[in-house]
């Protein structure tokens, strides 16, 4: 199984059109890499038998019990676990979504237009601000209804999580419960979250100031509990920032080129001067005055699009029917960022590795595990060829002149040794000029 995952990870780094390439004998695939590992049809067993959980014990969609995540869900909890465990998080952290391309049958396939994949698997990630670490991650399954539940004419947020059904959802709606799911692991330690408008609400702020997690957001304004300062505010000048505090919430709107909205438990409402290109300035440049909680917003927030930055350089996206299939390579590929992150913070010095150095020795360390005695292949051509000048483009080269002074002519090597074609003279006269 090392070997198989030592040749998931080199794959990822290489990408070829099919897997079946990356064992072709011709050019410009041809290689020993792959097959001095393992043989093709190995590989395509193991990825084809590949499973997570025992079938036998599977409970059917509809019927009491039923978890739509049974299929990963040993891996999912231990590997989630191990996130945890290894990493200390800052004070800072983010909340978004994160998406697995996929375009089979399936009944909680999700489509963001805003995001790269736009279809897939809907996954809500908690990350380190500033490093991108992963540390929870939370699979949506749907709007499922709680009659397998026991729970009457409400939505079931667990369900909606894929977790067990023993929790009844609140009267604050799906997308508060959603976020309380998902932060229930960072509950008492003081974490500032920063999150976007499609979660952000006072409800929600309120009930995770009573956890000791304070927040940060976009805001959209038609939500309940918007002071109406901020729903129905005037035309506003562009550098004007209104702004209201309603028991510990701060709410914001400023104008720069468009209106943005945000409440925030973290910060108050002082401003800082940013300088940015403009035309009209002067030397180029022209300074804003910017709310002090927008330019953290913008710079703590990003956690979760630096950890699908670096899932977007190398990943295994390959076509499949099988959706766990998907989320185990994303899940693979997570873990492997998160083990690049502490790996980098426990480096001081400055040798440190690149991402792509680090995913290929790790890929060496699991073939050097797997088999002890063997040895990395250090040559990846298995064709000897001639050299490129007599078999691929002709080039002029210089011939030294005869010893009565006469220029020297000489056949073109590859013209007149053509294999299976009657010899000619081929006579091309190019004047060299030191």
């Amino acid at each position: 199984m090392k070997k198989f995952l030592c040749l998931v990870i080199v794959m990822e780094s290489i990408h070829y059109p099919a897997i079946e390439d990356y064992w072709s004998t011709s050019w410009p695939f041809a290689s020993s890499t792959f097959s001095s590992i393992m043989k093709r049809d190995r590989f395509s067993l193991v990825l084809k038998f590949l499973h997570l959980n025992d079938n036998s014990h599977y409970i059917p969609k509809g019927q009491p019990g039923h978890d739509p995540l049974y299929k990963i869900r040993p891996f999912l909890d231990k590997i989630l676990e191990n996130f945890q465990f290894c990493f200390q998080l800052g004070r800072e952290v983010s909340l978004d979504e994160s998406m697995i391309g996929f375009k089979g049958r399936l009944g909680f396939i999700q489509y963001m237009p805003i995001k790269p994949t736009k279809w897939g698997l809907k996954a809500f990630v908690v990350s380190d601000s500033v490093t991108g670490y992963a540390f929870n991650w939370v699979l949506y399954t749907g709007k499922l209804y709680t009659h397998n539940c026991q729970v009457l004419h409400s939505q079931c947020f667990s369900c909606c999580l894929g977790n067990d059904h023993s929790q009844t959802p609140s009267k604050y709606g799906v997308t508060h419960d959603i976020v309380m799911q998902v932060t229930k692991s960072l509950q008492g330690m003081g974490h500032n979250l920063y999150m976007d408008n499609f979660y952000t609400s006072p409800a929600v702020f309120h009930s995770l100031q009573k956890v000791g997690i304070y927040s940060c957001g976009t805001l959209r304004c038609y939500r309940i509990g918007v002071p109406a300062q901020i729903k129905r505010s005037r035309k506003m000048k562009k550098g004007e920032i209104i702004s209201v505090r309603k028991q510990s919430v701060l709410f914001l709107k400023w104008k720069d080129k468009g209106e943005v909205s945000l409440m925030t438990n973290i910060h108050d409402d002082s401003t800082i001067v940013k300088k940015r290109r403009s035309k009209s300035g002067v030397g180029g440049y022209e300074e804003t005055v910017k709310p002090t909680a927008i330019e953290e917003y913008n710079k703590y927030m990003s956690g979760v699009d630096r950890l699908d930055q670096f899932l977007l350089y190398y990943n295994f996206n390959r076509r499949s029917n099988k959706w766990w299939r998907n989320a185990f390579f994303c899940l693979l590929d997570i873990a492997i960022y998160n083990s690049f992150v502490l790996y980098s913070k426990s480096k001081q010095d400055n040798h440190k590795l690149s991402f792509l150095q680090y995913r290929i020795q790790l890929s060496r360390e699991l073939l050097m595990d797997s088999s002890p005695n063997s040895s990395i292949p250090q040559s990846c051509s298995t064709v000897t060829s001639p050299s490129a000048r007599l078999v691929e483009r002709h080039f002029p080269d210089k011939v030294p002149s005869r010893q009565n002074g006469k220029l020297g002519q000489r056949n073109c090597v590859v013209c007149s040794s053509k294999a299976g074609r009657p010899r000619k003279q081929v006579h091309t006269n190019v004047k060299y000029v030191e």
